[in-house]
C-alpha cells in the first residue's frame, strides 16, 4: 500500500416522478490531498484494488437511481510502458446490509489515466447509463493491476483521497494483501483516507404508498434506555436487525420490543423487514 507503503449532496423529492440529474457524494470535500491514499502496491506498482462507496437508495428517498457519470480522483500517475486503465463501476447488493451480502455487477467502463489527470477530479460521462432499482447501490473504483498487464506495465497509479471529512465509510478490496474481503478502510488502519468517489444521474422518488409505509412505522422511545419498541398499523414486521452506523449487524430479533440495555450510547440503525419492504431508520441510545 501506499507511502505507508503497506505494501450528501440531492434535490428536493417529489413523488412518483423522475428528478434532474443530482450528484451523491459522501466526501465533504472533493479536494485531493497529496499524499493520503493508501493502495495495495509493490513499489509503487498497484497490483488489484477495489474501492467502493455505499448508498442507501430507500434512505434517500428514493425507489431507483440511474447512473450517468461517475466522478474520482488521481492522487498520483508515473507511466508504464503502455496505456493504463482503471474502471468505474456500478454494483446492486443482497442477502445483506454492505459489505455484507452478495454484489452483482450492473454496468462498468473502462478509462485511460493520463498524466494531466493528477491532482483532479475525473468525470466519467458513461457511454451507457446505468439503472439501480434496487435499496442498496454501490459505485467503485477498480485499480487494474499494473505488475503484470500486457497494457500498463511498470505503472504507478494512487487514487485521489484526502482527509477533511466523510459522512460515511470508503472501502477496499485487495486480496494480494490479504484484504479479501470488503473492509472499511478506517478498519485496516487509515482512518484519514476518505476516497473521492461520486455518483450523478437521476433519480426517481418514492411512491406515495413507500412514503406511507415508511410513516407507518414508528419507533418509540427515541431516544431510548433500556427497551425499543417498533410499531406499525399497516404493516406486517417479520423481522428486525439492528445496525452500527458502519452497517455492521448487532443483534435480530423476530420481535418489536428490543432489548438495547446492553449497546454503548451512541446512533444505530434498525432494518426493519415487512410484507410491504425493507425500511432502515435510526435511533439514539442514551
Amino acid at each position: 500500500m501506499k507511502k505507508i507503503t503497506l505494501f450528501l449532496l440531492f434535490g428536493v423529492s417529489t413523488i412518483g416522478f423522475t428528478q434532474t440529474a443530482i450528484t451523491l457524494s459522501q466526501n465533504t470535500s472533493m479536494t485531493i490531498v497529496t499524499p493520503s491514499t493508501v493502495t495495495c502496491n509493490i513499489n509503487g506498482v498497484p497490483t488489484e484494488n477495489y474501492f467502493y462507496r455505499y448508498f442507501d437508495l430507500t434512505a434517500l428517498g428514493y425507489s431507483q437511481f440511474e447512473v450517468n457519470r461517475i466522478d474520482f480522483g488521481v492522487e498520483e500517475y508515473t507511466p508504464g510502458t503502455g496505456s493504463y486503465f482503471v474502471e468505474v463501476q456500478v454494483y446492486s447488493n443482497s442477502g445483506g446490509v454492505f459489505p455484507a451480502g452478495t454484489l452483482t455487477l450492473l454496468g462498468s467502463q473502462s478509462v485511460e489515466i493520463l498524466s494531466s489527470y493528477v491532482g483532479n477530479i475525473v468525470p466519467v460521462t458513461l457511454a451507457t447509463p446505468i439503472m439501480v432499482s434496487t435499496q442498496q447501490m454501490i459505485i467503485a473504483l477498480k485499480i487494474n493491476n499494473a505488475q503484470t498487464d500486457s497494457g500498463g506495465n511498470g505503472a504507478g497509479f494512487f487514487p485521489g483521497s484526502n482527509g477533511l471529512g466523510q459522512s460515511a465509510p470508503s472501502y477496499i478490496s485487495a486480496s494480494a494483501c490479504g484484504i479479501s474481503t470488503i473492509s472499511d478502510i478506517a478498519a485496516i488502519g487509515f482512518p484519514n483516507v476518505h476516497i473521492v468517489l461520486t455518483a450523478t444521474g437521476n433519480p426517481t422518488a418514492l411512491s406515495s404508498q413507500d412514503f406511507n409505509f415508511e410513516n407507518s412505522i414508528k419507533l418509540y422511545p427515541n431516544p431510548v434506555q433500556d427497551l425499543l419498541t417498533i410499531q406499525s398499523d399497516v404493516a406486517t414486521i417479520e423481522s428486525v436487525t439492528i445496525l452500527d452506523v458502519n452497517g455492521r449487524s448487532i443483534m435480530s430479533s423476530n420481535s418489536t420490543f428490543i432489548d438495547v440495555s446492553q449497546l454503548q450510547s451512541g446512533v444505530y440503525l434498525v432494518n426493519i423487514k415487512s410484507g410491504d419492504g425493507v425500511l432502515t431508520k435510526k435511533f439514539l441510545k442514551n
